[in-house]
C-alpha cells in the first residue's frame, strides 16, 4: 500500500493530473518479491521487535538505476488511521552523515587517503561556546580516517567538515545536499553540524538510502524515483519517470569510502554493525544515531 501511495503521488506530480480522475497507465519501479520481503519484516515476521516502541522505515533502491524497489513504510502503516510511512517521514541521520559529508569529498578535494591521520581533540568546532564531544566521552588524539569512522568520532568529523567548508565554501556544499537529493529546506540550511547529522540536518530513509548510492555507482546519484514511466490513455501521451543524473564525487574518491564502509562492518569496532557480516555478501554500512 505505502509503495502505490508513493507512486501515486509521483505520478501527480510528473503529470500534474490525478490518476483517480485521469484514465493512465503506470508503470512501477516495484520488485514484487522484494517487496513482500519488505512487507514481511514490517509485519515482525522476519526480525522479532521485543517491544511494541520499537518501529522500522527503509526503502530498497537499485543504485544505478535509482529505481525504488521496495518500500519499509513501518510496523503500523497498514493498521493506523492517520498513516505515517517511515521511509519518507524525516528525521535526524546522526553519524550516517559523516561519509557524506565530512569524509567522502576530502579525498578528491584535500587529497586525503584513507589512512590519512586525523586529530581527536577537544574544540569548539562549531562555535557554540563549549567543545565538541564524542559520544564515548574521550578524546583520542591522533589516528587515521579509517579508525575515526569506525568508532564513529565527532571530532574529526567536525574538523574535516570545517576544512572543507573553508575549501569550497557554503554555496559549494547547499549545493551538495541538493544533489544527495535532501529536501530544499535541509539544504538552504547548511552548515558544518550537518556533518554529524545535527542542526537542522533532516533526512528519510529514502533520501538517505538514495544519497548513499554515489558509493557503489562511482560517485554518482540517479534520482530515487517509483515510476518509469505514465502513458495517458485518452492520447497515449507519454510521461517519463525523473531519472536525472548528478556527479558528486570521483569514481576513486566512491572506491576509497566504500573500503571504509566495509571497515566500519569488519573491523571489530563492536558499534553494532558488525551484525551485517555476511558469508554470502560483503557488507558496508554506517549507523547513526540521533
Amino acid at each position: 500500500e505505502a509503495f502505490i501511495d508513493q507512486a501515486i503521488a509521483e505520478t501527480i506530480s510528473l503529470t500534474g493530473q490525478d490518476p483517480g480522475i485521469i484514465p493512465m497507465d503506470i508503470y512501477t519501479t516495484c520488485n514484487q518479491a522484494v517487496q513482500k520481503q519488505a512487507d514481511e519484516i514490517c509485519a515482525g515476521n522476519v526480525v522479532d521487535f521485543s517491544r511494541d516502541e520499537f518501529d522500522i522505515g527503509f526503502s530498497v533502491i537499485e543504485s544505478e538505476t535509482g529505481e525504488i524497489i521496495a518500500v519499509g513504510p513501518g510496523r503500523r502503516y497498514h493498521t493506523d488511521a492517520v498513516k505515517i510511512d517511515n521511509s519518507t517521514d524525516r528525521k535526524q541521520p546522526g553519524s550516517s552523515m559523516k561519509p557524506l559529508l565530512a569524509y567522502c569529498s576530502t579525498f578528491d578535494l584535500l587529497g586525503w587517503s584513507t589512512e590519512h591521520a586525523v586529530n581527536d581533540k577537544a574544540k569548539d568546532y562549531f562555535h557554540t561556546g563549549s567543545n565538541l564531544n564524542n559520544s564515548d566521552g574521550k578524546y583520542d588524539g591522533l589516528m587515521t580516517l579509517k579508525r575515526a569512522l569506525g568508532v564513529s568520532k565527532n571530532c574529526p568529523a567536525a574538523a574535516a567538515m570545517v576544512e572543507l567548508v573553508n575549501e569550497k565554501g557554503y554555496d559549494y556544499w547547499i549545493d551538495f545536499c541538493r544533489k544527495l537529493g535532501y529536501s530544499e529546506d535541509v539544504c538552504e540550511n547548511f552548515v558544518e553540524q550537518y556533518s554529524i547529522g545535527g542542526a537542522d540536518m533532516y533526512a528519510s530513509p529514502i533520501q538517505q538510502a538514495s544519497a548513499y548510492t554515489i558509493f557503489s555507482n562511482k560517485g554518482n546519484r540517479v534520482n530515487a524515483h517509483t515510476v518509469r514511466k505514465v502513458i495517458r490513455r485518452s492520447d497515449n501521451q507519454e510521461v517519463e519517470g525523473n531519472t536525472e543524473e548528478y556527479e558528486l564525487i570521483s569514481e576513486e574518491a566512491a572506491f576509497m569510502m566504500s573500503y571504509l564502509l566495509e571497515n566500519v562492518v569488519t573491523g571489530g569496532y563492536q558499534n553494532l554493525n558488525e551484525w551485517l557480516i555476511s558469508p554470502n555478501y560483503t557488507a558496508y554500512g554506517k549507523s547513526g544515531t540521533s
